[in-house]
């Protein structure tokens, strides 16, 4: 009864769902077309979608349009354009105890994760100021009253000389069109200047933890034109690099790192009934 979307062709065989077409999409992928299929058949399937924000959005609109249920999106760290914000409307974390050598070092790691995806808002000032220069590529300067001093050179090494206003005062806020990375972050710590940077969502942040640590420490800011709406997170005590964690103690400690965040595990949660709604993030 489930709704697909994807550009594989479904396999035949024990343990494998039954798909049946419903309608071919105008988005395609290196694996050929995006089709939406019912699945008439339980059991597994790979679902191989597209990778780029519009056709995402579009085939995700009319999976919506035609299940009318809740459109559920599988991607990864290495794929976090689905959590966008405009493509998708909120974001559930999944943690494997291998994430980390450690339950407690996961749990910290995902506590990272968190802080990431949940950087704040930004100001009208920065917000105008990317909708007016992120689709040249541009990366605009704003002062401490939100007006306009310039465009930061492209292909600088170093960044740090550039954030300056006409008088020679430090810039306040950076509003970034590409997202921000290490390349750029590292020289901003290791000098005196802090100011807010400013980034499209928190999919574009690709910063080491340690940086990203060393700059918000600093009285730096990170913010976020479109904030992101993150949901829960869900636990796996599945480790493929060593001895499975303990569920509960795995989602006990997850928990406790992340306390503004609802945790769960699925399978724990659903005692064994497949098909149990556990869920319950809305509450």
């Amino acid at each position: 009864g489930a709704w697909v979307a994807t550009s594989a062709p479904p396999p035949v065989g024990e343990a494998v769902a039954t798909f049946e077409r419903v309608e071919t999409t105008g988005w395609t992928t290196t694996l050929g077309p995006v089709n939406i299929y019912r699945v008439v058949a339980s059991g597994e399937a790979d679902l191989h979608g597209p990778g780029e924000p519009d056709s995402m959005k579009a085939v995700l609109a009319r999976l919506g349009e035609l299940s009318g249920g809740l459109v559920l999106v599988d991607g990864g760290w290495e794929r976090r354009s689905f959590a966008a914000p405009g493509v998708t409307e909120g974001v559930i974390i999944v943690l494997a105890a291998g994430y980390s050598a450690t339950p407690d070092r996961s749990a910290a790691a995902a506590r990272y994760l968190v802080e990431t995806l949940s950087v704040p808002p930004c100001d009208e000032a920065a917000r105008d100021a990317w909708d007016e220069t992120a689709s040249k590529g541009a990366t605009a300067l704003l002062d401490a009253r939100g007006r306009a001093v310039g465009v930061m050179p492209p292909g600088l090494v170093d960044p740090v000389p550039a954030l300056k206003t006409e008088d020679g005062g430090p810039v306040s806020t950076v509003v970034l069109p590409h997202g921000l990375n290490d390349e750029f972050m590292i020289p901003l710590v290791r000098s005196p200047l802090r100011c807010t940077l400013v980034v499209r969502d928190a999919t574009r942040i690709n910063v080491s933890p340690v940086y990203y640590k060393a700059w918000l420490k600093g009285r730096g800011r990170i913010q976020a034109v479109r904030p992101l709406r993150l949901l829960a997170a869900a636990t796996n005590p599945w480790n493929p690099a060593g001895p499975d964690a303990d569920a509960v103690e795995f989602r006990r400690v997850v928990a406790t790192a992340l306390p503004d965040v609802p945790v769960h595990d699925v399978v724990i949660e659903a005692g064994g009934e497949r098909g149990k709604p556990v869920w319950k993030f809305w509450d």
